[in-house]
Order: structure tokens, then C-alpha cells, then sequence
């Protein structure tokens, strides 16, 4: 069974592209982040996924108002200049086919043959102390098959862990960080090179987290130069997701 449709008759090949997709965690920064990647970058896209772990879910495009075209759950964009295929996923997974989707994940990984998956994520900031994230811009975690994590120190990322006062027993390995481990250990076995790049954040308004994701991931990958302030604009679609503003007839 195939859940890829894509949007033009012969698939697009991929190899040695780099793959950014999100994992749905706490505050959704993942998927905001695809969103300000989505929005900055040149992409097209290519294709539609559909797969029996994800919610269905159809509307406007969420980027362009006059644009007529229909956006889905799930969907697959790819920026040619820059070489990197993006997912984007707009609804949850249904957690008992989770597994079904990493298998999807993975299989349609290989088939491609991406250089490395980059998995944008972010995990519960109870667990951290002010002193645990001081100096750290971004945590991240790899598998053993990428072999370039040396330079991460270097932008002041740092290899994820939970403090030593947490019981590893209380809680995931990456608390709210969606299928961000389980999919770590299957690229793990199948020797794919993957990074895990993680923000510690909680609920709310997480824009500016979003924001912060893309820059660290910017600062890695220079998707686009640095000095200009207008790089990355936000979305129409993220105009009013938390109503409009309060009304002066308050005070």
C-alpha cells in the first residue's frame, strides 16, 4: 500500500537531500518551526501522506490566502536550492499506530537515500532548573551513523539529558518530546544517520520558541544569511490562533 500521492507523475528523487521534519511535542515547536521554514524558504510541494496513524484533516493553504489549492495532514515540500525535503505535519498521530508511522518513517527514508533526517522537538522545561539551560541554545541528540555531532558544541548546543536529580523511571527519556527517542533507537538499528534537535520549553504561546529553533538550526545548516531582521516572517496562519487582542473598551 503506498500513503504517499504525489503531485506529479514520477516520484522526485532525493537522494543525498537533507530531511527536516517535525515530532509532535509540547507547544507544537517543531511544527511551528516547519511552519517559519515553510513560509521563508522556496519550496514547492510535491506530495500529500496519507497514513492510517494520522488524523485526517483538510483546509486552505496556510500560507498563501489566494492560493485554491487544499492542504492536508501531512505534506511533503522540497526546496531544491538548499537540498532539503520537508514534512509537515498539521494533526496528531493516533497513538496506538505510532509504531506503524515510524516504519512508514523509516522505509521511506531508505528508499530515498537522504544524506541525514533532522528531527525538530522540544520536551518539558519542569525537569530543568535556570542553571541546567544556562549557556545551552539548543540541546540535540544523534545517532551513532552521523558522524559530524563534533560541531555542535561549537554552536552551543548541548547532548540532551535529564538532570541527575530526575528519576529516569518517573518519566520518557525526552518528556513530551512525541516519538522523538522511539524513532532515535529505530534509526539506531537501521544505521541511519539522524540529529534530534531539542528545545526545552512549555505550553503556551510558543512562537518565540519557534523562532529559536529555526535560528539553531539556521546557525547549522545556513538556510538563509544572518544580519537580516526580516528573515523569517511569520505565517498568515499564525495571525490570530490565540484570538485578537483585547478589546480598549476594557479599560
Amino acid at each position: 500500500m503506498s500513503f504517499i500521492i504525489w503531485n506529479e507523475n514520477n516520484e522526485i528523487c532525493l537522494e543525498n537531500y537533507t530531511l527536516i521534519l517535525p515530532s509532535i511535542s509540547v507547544g507544537n515547536v517543531g511544527q511551528l518551526a516547519i511552519d517559519l521554514l515553510l513560509n521563508n524558504l522556496s519550496v514547492k510541494n510535491v506530495a500529500h501522506i496519507h497514513h492510517p496513524s494520522i488524523l485526517p484533516l483538510v483546509g486552505p493553504d496556510p500560507f498563501d490566502p489566494n492560493c485554491m489549492k487544499l492542504t492536508t495532514s501531512c505534506q511533503l515540500y522540497i526546496c531544491d536550492e538548499k537540498k532539503i525535503a520537508i514534512i509537515q505535519h498539521r494533526s496528531p498521530l493516533i497513538l496506538r499506530k505510532v509504531p506503524e508511522y515510524r516504519t512508514f518513517l523509516i522505509n521511506f527514508i531508505k528508499e530515498h537515500k537522504f544524506k541525514r533526517t533532522v528531527l525538530l522537538c522540544s520536551s518539558f522545561s519542569q525537569f530543568f532548573t535556570i542553571e541546567d539551560l544556562q549557556g545551552v541554545s539548543a540541546h540535540y541528540l544523534s545517532s551513532s551513523a552521523f558522524s559530524d555531532d563534533e560541531i555542535f558544541p561549537q554552536l552551543s548546543w548541548k547532548k540532551f539529558a535529564l538532570p541527575a536529580k530526575v528519576d529516569p523511571s518517573e518519566t520518557s527519556a525526552i518528556p513530551g518530546g512525541g516519538i522523538a527517542k522511539s524513532l532515535l533507537e529505530d534509526c539506531e538499528k537501521e544505521s541511519i544517520p539522524l540529529v534530534v534537535l531539542i528545545l526545552v520549553c512549555s505550553e503556551g504561546d510558543n512562537y518565540p520558541e519557534a523562532f529559536q529553533m529555526v535560528e539553531r538550526l539556521n546557525d547549522w545548516l545556513n538556510l538563509k544569511q544572518n544580519g537580516d531582521p526580516e528573515k523569517w516572517k511569520m505565517p498568515i496562519s499564525w495571525t490570530l490562533p490565540y484570538g485578537s487582542g483585547a478589546p480598549n473598551t476594557l479599560y
